[in-house]
């Protein structure tokens, strides 16, 4: 993965706002010209000694921003169609790590959640060199199983405090009443949230030709299909997108597309060029 950087004028709300207060701090931030009433005490001498001018010393104060990631685990994530290099859990779970390296390297504390519950144990929000570490264990951990039916079952966010802002990994295959009920969640839930939306072109498009036979992941049964369904498979297909696209924009909720297909360092730049420049 080529590497990646934050820029440093970013004030996307949420990821990479102005959040540098000027005071006691850790790392040293710029020279003031004293003025009357200025502490003697945050004088630079030495500069003084150079310049027989008064300066001041100024040092930022980091405001630490916390963030939560929330990973769709359900059985429909483990699909990889014809020539996909990884199925739409291994891709999210790539990029996840990727903002996860993101967050950890501006010291904001990052967090992970799984859906459905009992999919794997979470990890609390922390940071420091060894959470990584933790992070990629977790998602090391899981095997995607199960049905999501929406946002039943996570777990209640801390009492008081800053709002998290999520990034959500999903295919968001469930029923619009547990969309809708989603974006209600989470917007009353996360200070922001952005809804990376899984897409493998098996899935997104109608790669399949003659009579195909398609089983269902988190539903028993199988259906049977020709290829003269096509168009009405791509219709359908635009109008569910347009429906997430539609549930999951907001104030507090962004929604992106993630091909699956595309380069993960494609996405990536897509992804902060986009919503977080």
């Amino acid at each position: 993965m080529r590497p990646l950087r934050l820029s440093a004028s970013g004030r996307a709300e949420g990821f990479h706002a102005a959040r540098s207060s000027h005071g006691p701090g850790q790392e040293f931030s710029e020279y003031r010209a004293y003025s009357e009433g200025d502490p003697v005490r945050s004088i630079d001498w030495k500069l003084y000694a150079r310049s027989d001018r008064y300066y001041l010393r100024r040092f930022s104060r980091e405001e630490s921003i916390p963030f939560g990631i929330l990973a769709d685990a359900s059985a429909s994530m483990s699909f990889a169609g014809p020539g996909a290099v990884f199925s739409k859990w291994e891709y999210a779970c790539r990029f996840a790590m990727a903002l996860a390296c993101l967050c950890l390297y501006r010291r904001d504390p990052c967090g992970l959640d799984f859906l459905p519950r009992g999919s794997g144990a979470g990890v609390p929000r922390g940071s420091g060199a060894g959470h990584l570490s933790r992070l990629d264990a977790a998602f090391s951990s899981v095997k995607p199983a199960g049905r999501w039916d929406g946002l039943a079952g996570l777990a209640p966010g801390p009492a008081g405090g800053k709002r998290p802002s999520v990034f959500f990994f999903s295919d968001l295959l469930c029923g619009r009443a547990e969309l809708e009920a989603s974006a209600r969640e989470l917007s009353a839930r996360a200070g922001r949230c952005f809804v990376l939306h899984l897409l493998d072109p098996g899935e997104d498009g109608f790669p399949w030709r003659g009579e195909t036979v398609f089983s269902g992941l988190e539903e028993d049964g199988t259906v049977a299909a020709a290829d003269d369904l096509e168009d009405a498979y791509l219709a359908a297909a635009a109008r569910r997108r347009a429906l997430c696209a539609g549930l999951f924009s907001s104030p507090r909720l962004s929604y992106f597309p993630v091909r699956t297909d595309l380069p993960l360092f494609r996405n990536l730049d897509r992804f902060l060029s986009g919503w977080l420049k």
